[in-house]
């Protein structure tokens, strides 16, 4: 990892500080940890806060995820391989946290919905079971109550699959669920193609003569784009 993304987790947490001023450059060369040695241990926790308000950010946005691991390993976050990976510009924080979390498809819905309100429309399988848990486990005082301490159990992940789609419309944050084929075309034109393709891809996962209209609609609404 390059010395900037070090240089960020260091502000973030005092264990990858501990392990540089004893002896480990942290991927780096012995020149870069020379420079950050040279700078007063205590200047990297100068905001000791930092980490809490990573953690509390990410409570808010992934409360049931948050709630399934448990308050303190969201805190842990900090300290990952995960979070120096986003600090380096693999993602963002959003998508790290769903990928590091082990809350199972749980994470993954809510990490498409964190990464809907970021502009960027996801696609996710999950079981029926983890989205009606989700569905029933929503309110608004779960992040408040996780950040108490309060904890979830993780949802069985057993029976038919379900394909959810969530994008930003008009600035809210929409949630729908797709029939597979309608769910596979939407993933193959998030990239960007060209109408034809899509209408071939289309075409292809059964839409027929129905294919054009199909493409048309979806191009209509935004949920693909000509690219």
């Amino acid at each position: 990892m390059g010395l900037k993304a070090v240089l960020a987790c260091l502000h973030h947490d005092p264990v990858r500080v501990a392990r540089l001023h004893e002896g480990d450059d942290l991927g780096l060369s012995a020149e870069e940890a020379a420079w950050l040695r040279a700078v007063p241990r205590e200047a990297w926790g100068v905001d000791p806060m930092r980490p809490k308000r990573v953690a509390g950010a990410l409570i808010e946005e992934f409360p049931q995820t948050s709630a399934i691991i448990g308050r303190d390993a969201v805190m842990g976050f900090c300290a990952s391989a995960a979070f120096l990976g986003v600090c380096a510009g693999e993602g963002n924080l959003a998508s790290g946290f769903a990928e590091w979390a082990e809350a199972g498809a749980t994470a993954r819905l809510e990490g498409a919905f964190a990464q809907a309100r970021r502009g960027v429309t996801s696609v996710v399988e999950v079981h029926a079971s983890v989205l009606a848990a989700w569905q029933a486990r929503a309110d608004g005082g779960l992040a408040e109550r996780v950040a108490q301490g309060a904890r979830l159990s993780r949802p069985a992940e057993e029976g038919e699959s379900v394909w959810v789609l969530a994008e930003s419309r008009h600035g809210d944050v929409t949630v729908a669920e797709l029939p597979e084929a309608l769910a596979r075309l939407v993933i193959y034109g998030l990239p960007g193609r060209t109408r034809a393709e899509l209408v071939d891809e289309a075409r292809r996962l059964g839409a027929e003569d129905d294919a054009e209209v199909v493409v048309d609609e979806l191009l209509e609404l935004g949920t693909v784009r000509v690219g």
